[in-house]
């Protein structure tokens, strides 16, 4: 139900690491969302899909979102609003900042970490989807029994990958664990 902008090529493609596979005796792939073409790609941008299209949506002139030096979110936030005609600021304290903003007339629409809302789990929501068909196309996944179901291992930092992988595999059933 809810809209996004599409500025993502999807679907990444899902690769099998041949020598690791063999290393540990099991078919272990990754999802090269790497490979999604906005300043050097991750997994944020498939968040920022929905969360661009709800701050078009209210009208904001600014994107605002909180990381450290070094963060991925922060530099990918900046380049969707950049390409799409926005202001943008990554900030460790976010209070001041955004009155500050407002105060200079931006409108502003704040993204917490990561990009990590009930918004911007519906990239991963999504993304979940997109795996079980790739899995399906493969030739991954075999048999109703669910211990033969593909298994998707994800790194957790701000929760919103996980758990739009997790609500996706949930609520729609997916032959994935």
């Amino acid at each position: 139900g809810h809209e996004k902008i599409n500025f993502l090529y999807l679907p990444t493609p899902l690769e099998r690491l041949n020598n690791l596979s063999q290393d540990l005796g099991i078919n272990l792939y990754i999802k090269r969302d790497d490979l999604t073409p906005l300043a050097m790609g991750g997994n944020k941008l498939r968040k920022l899909e929905y969360l661009l299209a709800d701050a078009k949506k209210q009208g904001a002139t600014m994107l605002l979102t909180v990381g450290g030096a070094q963060t991925n979110h922060g530099r990918l936030t900046c380049a969707v609003a950049r390409k799409y005609g926005l202001k943008a600021a990554i900030v460790c304290i976010v209070a001041a900042i955004t009155a500050r903003y407002t105060a200079q007339g931006e409108k502003v629409y704040y993204i917490p970490i990561g990009g990590s809302n009930e918004l911007g789990i519906l990239g991963y929501y999504e993304c979940a989807q997109e795996l079980a068909k790739q899995a399906d196309k493969m030739a991954l996944i075999n048999g109703p029994d669910s211990k033969n179901f593909p298994r998707v291992v994800a790194t957790v930092g701000s929760m919103g990958t996980y758990m739009g992988l997790f609500t996706g595999i949930f609520l729609e059933n997916l032959p994935l664990r």
